[in-house]
């Protein structure tokens, strides 16, 4: 499936389901523009358009314990359907842990501003208005 996020500004990219890069308006971030998808120091703490919604549990752990689950039912189907209960909330917990961390870090660079001041100039204001935009597309999976 492919989808664009619009940026408001006529450029439409090309974004693959499970791509969580997103264009970024400052000028310092041009080389992501030539494919240069290093992490950016100040992804998670600073402007954070590059942030992952991801939980933070490796995927293939959890694949692993699904696999477990699901070859014993056949053996005692209630024992895995727990299993798999118990993988479920493990996996919501986590989401919802990466989700308020995020957010959590979101409302403090804008509250403190950068220079721990508090507020912001409009120039950060707007950044910020982006990064919330960003973290409700991530979370809804599409356009606001």
């Amino acid at each position: 499936m492919r989808h664009t996020m619009g940026t408001g500004r006529g450029h439409e990219p090309e974004v693959t389901e499970g791509d969580t890069r997103v264009p970024d308006p400052r000028p310092e971030a041009a080389g992501a523009a030539d494919g240069d998808t290093s992490p950016r120091p100040d992804a998670e703490a600073g402007a954070g358009r590059s942030w992952d919604p991801a939980p933070g549990i490796a995927p293939e752990d959890v694949r692993e314990r699904w696999r477990t689950a699901q070859g014993a039912f056949v053996d005692d189907p209630e024992r895995a359907v727990r299993e798999a209960d118990t993988l479920a909330a493990e996996v919501c917990d986590a989401v919802v842990a990466r989700l308020n961390a995020r957010r959590s870090a979101l409302r403090s660079m804008w509250e403190n501003g950068e220079d721990g001041g508090g507020g912001g100039d409009t120039e950060s204001l707007r950044l910020a208005m982006h990064d919330y935009r960003v973290f409700v597309e991530n979370v809804i999976g599409g356009d606001v």
